[in-house]
């Protein structure tokens, strides 16, 4: 807390001017109206002197302006106010005339002169540097420029714009307009561009009509400083202009925090540079699509703002999105990146304070202003989609129902489920080396055929990368595909750790990765119960995940599920969506489980495009153990009912009860029957 603080209640009382006159740090002597120019105490050191000060004639209380935004109860703490009890207002007679402290140590280095558009000299503005690399400005009577002080009853809102009588003569309608003198100069110099300034730089609060009338009917290219005031300047502007001209347009050259024109000039950039930026810099906002969203460009009086929208996922009275802002100008720390709901009047107004006070801003109207202009451009763009493909065109040379005939879609979702350690992970990998390398697999009457080999992107919440690993070592010798086909780094399966993170927050770098190996054809996720954030008995988790899905771009995926026992094997665990949004669900079990093989029989428990498939019996024969160089997993064809078969004679009553039900339901007598059993 600033000192004194703590005794002040409400808002601060202006000191009076003599109690605080030795603690001002006055730069030059007080024109007619009584304003001298010093350097602000609130945001020291002020290399560029932008407080305005003078004393009230009637109170004797000292007034404040300070063209950086400081507020005055910031700006009297600095300067002691509030460190003892309120004080009664008293009145004061005219303050005397102050003699300026620092223009001794100050140099002029030049003088600019002020012309009505007739050509007539009305003012003299002296420009002052200081060693410690500041500078002032003294104003003068072009009449003597010896005199300080604008010539007697003028106020710098009466001053034309600096070069008005350049504009007067000029045949180009096009004019730029910048914050200072020395800017001006440096754009007529190196570019014979022609440039206008105000007479108060960006302290200027109110621009009279008047004085930028002789601007109608031209061309006006703004270019704000690079830093807050001077786009807070050029936002006024833009609104003085108008009824004007309408034709104007804000560039936003790169320089360093608080360069301007002088500094781009500086820094090498030619005519054509020039010419070719404002040809590129936008009139009107655009809206373009990126990798997982889109980007806003918003052309304003301050600069071009560009709003990144990514990870958009849609819910009723909901769209949310990771949201990036940035001015184009300003360098890349000046980024804040935020998630919101773009329907939530509360949250938005929450973002417009966040931007505000990040930029360094004082206008929320402007953000306001641009916030929901971004806002709109994007909501208007969903709701204004267009179809992407006329329904009946020509289909691909190579169009097929399955990615891998019979167990996996093409086009959608493939879910397998089933209890824990029923083979589900085994059977994936499998299908992931066949995706990888065109692996054709016979399994009895069936032909596992991948129609679009390709890349695999294997998301794992349960394992780790060296389990699958060792499983696609052993199932490659078993399958007989020589070792150094995987030991190569293009063999396209590639391994993403879950990480404890929900799928539909990896969306941006999923989507990014499959883009990046354009060879991707098959996702995989391993399991869904990891991969949700949300209760899996719910409908929301289930649409947030296949959305996930669809927006990572992968055609093909299988989705790993479970079972519990009460629920039985024909759908998996959690809401019935489970089973409805996929294409294709299978249910994996396991029948036997010797020390050296492992019997699965998958049961196509749905499939939207085409007949339910007989279940398909799978024996996976283990040679070695796990971590032997040469552990072996061969893949025979196995007899889905002598499977079941064996699998009951080595149940005991109350399993082989339990199998019974799942398959049908059945009252005592009916088990009785059906088993042969006495009914005591």
């Amino acid at each position: 807390m600033p000192k004194g603080l703590g005794n002040t209640s409400g808002p601060l009382q202006a000191p009076l001017y003599r109690d605080v006159e030795d603690r001002l740090d006055i730069v030059d002597e007080a024109s007619d109206d009584g304003w001298a120019n010093a350097r602000c105490p609130a945001h020291s050191p002020d290399e560029h002197p932008s407080l305005g000060v003078k004393e009230d004639t009637k109170t004797g209380e000292l007034v404040v302006n300070c063209r950086a935004g400081c507020s005055r109860e910031k700006i009297f703490l600095s300067l002691g106010a509030g460190e003892s009890s309120p004080r009664p207002k008293t009145k004061s007679g005219k303050r005397k005339k102050t003699t300026k402290k620092s223009s001794s140590g100050g140099k002029l280095v030049t003088t600019y002169e002020y012309r009505t558009p007739e050509g007539v000299p009305v003012a003299l503005k002296k420009r002052y540097e200081t060693p410690d690399g500041g500078k002032y400005f003294v104003w003068a009577d072009p009449q003597d420029a010896e005199k300080s002080g604008l010539p007697s009853g003028l106020k710098e809102s009466d001053l034309p714009l600096y070069n008005a009588d350049k504009v007067q003569e000029a045949k180009s309608k096009r004019i730029f307009f910048v914050e200072g003198e020395k800017a001006a100069d440096a754009l007529e110099k190196a570019y014979n561009a022609l440039s206008v300034c105000l007479p108060g730089g960006a302290g200027t609060k109110n621009i009279p009509p008047e004085q930028l009338e002789i601007l109608r009917g031209r061309e006006i290219i703004i270019w704000p400083d690079n830093d807050p005031g001077g786009r807070s300047l050029m936002r006024t502007v833009v609104t003085a202009l108008e009824g004007i001209t309408t034709n104007t347009l804000t560039i936003s050259p790169y320089v360093p925090p608080k360069g301007d024109a002088y500094d781009y000039v500086q820094a090498g950039h030619t005519k054509k540079d020039l010419a070719n930026l404002i040809k590129e810099t936008p009139r009107d906002p655009s809206v373009i699509e990126i990798l997982d969203g889109y980007e806003v460009a918003i052309p304003e009086s301050g600069g071009l703002i560009k709003f990144r929208f990514e990870n958009l996922e849609y819910a009723p009275h909901k769209v949310e999105a990771d949201i990036s802002v940035w001015h184009e100008q300003v360098s890349i720390p000046h980024r804040i990146s935020l998630r919101q709901n773009l329907l939530s009047a509360s949250s938005q107004e929450g973002f417009v304070r966040q931007l505000t006070k990040y930029f360094d801003e004082k206008d929320q109207t402007t953000w306001f202003r641009l916030v929901n202009n971004a806002y709109d451009l994007i909501l208007d763009k969903n709701r204004n989609r267009e179809a992407d493909e006329w329904v009946m065109a020509p289909l691909p040379k190579v169009s097929n129902l399955y990615h891998i005939h019979p167990l996996v879609t093409e086009d959608g979702l493939t879910v397998l489920f089933g209890m824990g350690g029923s083979g589900k992970s085994y059977l994936t990998a499998l299908l992931s080396l066949l995706t990888a390398t065109g692996h054709e697999l016979k399994i009895g009457n069936d032909i596992f055929v991948v129609h679009n080999p390709g890349g695999v992107i294997y998301v794992d919440y349960e394992a780790s990368r060296a389990r699958l690993h060792r499983r696609m070592k052993a199932l490659a010798r078993g399958l007989g595909i020589e070792a150094r086909t995987l030991d190569q780094k293009d063999f396209p399966v590639y391994y993403v750790s879950g990480g404890g993170i929900p799928l539909r927050q990896q969306v941006p770098s999923l989507r990014k990765l499959f883009k990046e190996k354009r060879d991707g054809r098959l996702l995989i996720v391993d399991s869904v119960a990891q991969a949700t954030d949300g209760e899996l008995k719910d409908e929301g988790p289930v649409s947030a995940y296949s959305n996930a899905i669809t927006r990572i771009g992968a055609t093909a995926s299988i989705s790993i599920a479970h079972v519990t026992k009460d629920q039985g094997h024909d759908y998996p665990f959690g809401s019935v969506f489970w089973h409805n949004a996929p294409r294709l669900t299978w249910n994996v079990q396991r029948l036997n489980g010797e020390d050296d093989e492992m019997g699965l029989a998958v049961y196509n428990r749905k499939s939207n495009d085409d007949n339910l498939k007989a279940p398909l019996g799978l024996v996976f024969n283990f040679s070695g153990a796990v971590q032997d160089p040469d552990f072996t997993v061969t893949i025979t064809a196995g007899d889905v009912k002598e499977m079941e078969e064996k699998s009951k004679k080595g149940m005991g009553r109350a399993e082989e009860v339990d199998a019974l039900l799942d398959e049908k339901p059945c009252t005592k007598e009916e088990i009785a029957k059906e088993k042969g059993w006495d009914r005591t």
